[in-house]
């Protein structure tokens, strides 16, 4: 019941009222991807290699913020690109779903937005890792 409660705070955060911080949401992440790699299930849904490789980028900072604008825009963005590059259609369509909602309901806001894609992407990610069931 914690973790789903941890996962709909994740998803509830905004950039104004923050629930879960985007740091906390990466160190949980690099956890399950840690667990997933323990556990043999690391494959990731959308076929792009492994969430292991992901959580080694990030070890790297790679994904730390940048000013770099490349075609992923670099930090987040770029670590938001990858995620959406594994994950499943169900996990993309929570990733667009959440782009959609926070574009429409900002008159287009960039930085709710990346926040809402970003969390969606967090919590499609950790939905495929099995984090309900199996936690980090």
């Amino acid at each position: 019941e914690r973790r789903r409660e941890w996962l709909v705070a994740l998803i509830s955060s905004t950039p104004t009222m923050r629930l879960v911080p985007w740091e906390e949401a990466k160190l949980v992440m690099a956890l399950a991807w840690q667990l997933s790699g323990h556990r043999g299930t690391d494959k990731c849904d959308g076929g792009g290699g492994s969430w292991l490789e992901l959580m080694e980028r990030m070890r790297q900072g790679v994904y730390e913020d940048t000013e770099e604008k490349s075609l992923s825009g670099g930090g987040d963005r770029a670590l938001v690109f990858e995620m959406s590059q594994r994950l499943g259609d169900g996990g993309k369509g929570l990733m667009k779903q959440a782009e959609d909602v926070a574009r429409e309901a900002t008159d287009g806001d960039e930085e709710w937005t990346h926040d809402a894609v970003r969390r969606a992407a967090c919590a499609a990610m950790l939905l495929d890792l099995e984090f309900l069931e199996v936690g980090i």
